[in-house]
């Protein structure tokens, strides 16, 4: 009753055939997951957890069973239906974004571990070796089995499952495990189809097979942000809709069927996810030295602004102005934003280097104002072509220390076409954070020749790296192919 050929489940599987292309490999943050049944191959995050349970309602069809409200009195051999509530909750925790371990309480306390041996990229899938059902059986007990050995059978579950995700927000899954006590039918195969319908919402549908007879599962989820996700699942959904080779739609099984295989059934879960939390491990001793040293670092800032001022105005009272406001006709005298005044003439090279240190300054600076920032990159990226390439050599001189990274800024900021080439250098870059920004920026400049740079950097060892990789393959994918970028003047 209810089965499904092996044909038919090759055609379920071949559903996401549609897809014209495949779509960015994580590391993505991991969400609930909208499949019930079968393994999936989706790893939670470092650090995050995941507390889930499960309700199962189904009506079975015993024999002779002692019920006079739904059985025949004048046949005490007769079919009587029984009605079957059960539950299951378990608790999840992801580990170096590799591993996932978790412990499951209904009937029986159960055990499961699962790691990813290889992380998807652009052509190859997720790949997941794992274990469940360690000491107990969580599905036995979902669907009502009460018979010992076949409870022994459902243990200690191995298996291998390989996901990837395609255009259209469809995610693939498919693997095969076995049943390391069961002596028939331990090996087998499944497969799902995660679907992002929009708005929150969410479509599953799964396939799995226990001894030798599928069983499928249609499941829709709304999803709150990352937070919390609620699913409504038709267990058995061959059976709602066709029993003994006859269509329609079924509440209870036609034949006697004692437990929820191949019975009708409602599935509710409600899953929360989260992060553990962090606890800060200095005393308060530590805090507050820390803060105070914070707290000196500020007052010697004001202290030199009032000698830069103090200086500035002895300057105006003897009728000179500093050699930099002179020579730099985007600042005007008294701007606070710009860099310290020199004895000697500067050229656009040195004003530009001048300018790199002052924003890098202002940046880690508590007090820096984000607008200010904008304004100093904006006067730097005036001062013409000679400027530019001192921002690219600052950019490229491993030993400038943080300045890179604001030149890597300065670079995106000014949405210049001309820095391409130099950007696309420093994706090569040995430090993580400058392959990080020099990507980023090369998705403000609308470069589709940084689409191989985003190919290659999908596999970064470094995981925000990876990340920004993922997110900038996204943007240029999507992008048209003649993005607007202001014309360079190099």
């Amino acid at each position: 009753m209810g089965r499904i050929t092996k044909i038919e489940f090759a055609l379920l599987m071949a559903l996401p055939a549609f897809a014209s292309d495949t779509s960015v490999p994580v590391p993505r943050l991991q969400h609930a997951p909208v499949l019930l049944a079968i393994p999936d191959a989706n790893i939670l995050m470092h650090g995050q957890y995941r507390l889930n349970g499960r309700f199962q309602y189904f009506t079975s069809s015993e024999p002779g069973a002692a019920d006079t409200a739904f059985g025949d009195t004048a046949n005490p051999s007769a079919s009587t239906k029984a009605q079957n509530l059960n539950y299951t909750s378990e608790i999840l925790f992801g580990i170096e974004n590799r591993a996932e371990v978790g412990i499951q309480y209904g009937r029986a306390v159960s055990f499961s571990i699962k790691a990813l041996v290889w992380r998807e990229d652009l052509f190859w899938p997720d790949v997941v070796f794992g274990a469940r059902n360690l000491f107990g059986s969580q599905e036995g007990g979902l669907y009502g089995v009460t018979d010992s050995k076949t409870l022994k059978n459902l243990q200690s579950e191995s298996y291998m499952t390989l996901a990837k995700t395609f255009a259209g927000r469809a995610r693939l899954h498919a693997g095969f495990s076995v049943l390391s006590h069961a002596t028939k039918g331990y090996a087998s195969i499944n497969g799902g189809l995660e679907q992002d319908l929009g708005a929150g919402a969410f479509l599953g549908y799964e396939v799995f097979e226990r001894f030798s007879d599928f069983h499928q599962v249609l499941s829709l989820q709304w999803r709150y942000r990352n937070m919390v996700g609620l699913s409504v699942a038709m267990t058995e959904f061959q059976s709602w809709i066709r029993q003994d080779g006859q269509w329609g739609f079924f509440l209870t099984p036609s034949k006697n069927n004692p437990n929820g295989y191949n019975s009708p059934g409602i599935s509710i879960s409600l899953q929360v996810l989260g992060w553990v939390p962090h606890r800060d491990k200095r005393t308060l001793p530590e805090r507050v030295s820390i803060l105070e040293v914070k707290n000196a670092e500020l007052e010697k800032q004001v202290e030199e602004l009032e000698q830069v001022k103090q200086r500035l105005a002895d300057l105006e009272a003897r009728g000179f102005a500093p050699a930099q406001e002179q020579s730099d006709s985007n600042a005007a005298p008294g701007d606070s934003t710009a860099p310290a005044a020199s004895a000697q003439p500067q050229g656009p090279a040195q004003q530009a280097v001048a300018w790199l240190k002052a924003i890098n300054e202002k940046s880690n600076s508590d007090l820096g104002d984000p607008r200010e920032i904008r304004e100093m990159m904006g006067k730097l990226l005036a001062l013409g072509p000679e400027a530019a390439e001192a921002v690219k050599l600052s950019a490229a001189d491993t030993t400038a220390g943080p300045a890179r990274v604001t030149a890597v800024l300065v670079m995106a900021y000014s949405k210049d076409a001309g820095y391409e080439t130099s950007l696309r250098a420093l994706c090569n870059d040995t430090d993580p954070r400058i392959r990080r920004e020099a990507l980023t920026a090369l998705v403000k400049l609308g470069s589709h020749a940084a689409l191989e740079d985003a190919k290659r950097l999908l596999s970064d060892p470094d995981e925000t790296v990876a990340l920004a990789a993922g997110e900038a393959y996204r943007q240029l994918k999507a992008a048209p192919k003649a993005a607007p970028v202001r014309k360079s003047r190099r």
